[in-house]
């Protein structure tokens, strides 16, 4: 039993320290990616045409997600109306 506990404990730090080495990649790569080339930070300026597709796909988003949501509480209030009966 000793010997199995032993083992799972291992597993775990073993689990810790591949999960705290992972880590560490994705915070190189955030401050990789945040860093300013050569040339500094380039702006990009959008177009009303961008902006107004960026706000169009997010309303589409957002409505798609309301109506999942709306139709996900309506099934869990008949399952619940149906196996209280």
């Amino acid at each position: 039993m000793k010997m199995r506990t032993r083992g799972m404990i291992g597993q775990l730090f073993s689990m810790s320290a591949d999960a705290l080495r992972q880590l560490e990649r994705d915070v190189e790569t955030v401050i990789n990616v945040l860093q300013p080339g050569p040339l500094g930070i380039v702006e990009h300026k959008y177009t009303n045409k961008e902006i107004v597709d960026a706000k169009t796909s997010t309303e589409k988003a957002i409505e798609s997600w309301r109506q999942a949501s709306l139709k996900r509480k309506m099934a869990q209030k008949v399952n619940s109306k149906l196996n209280n009966s």
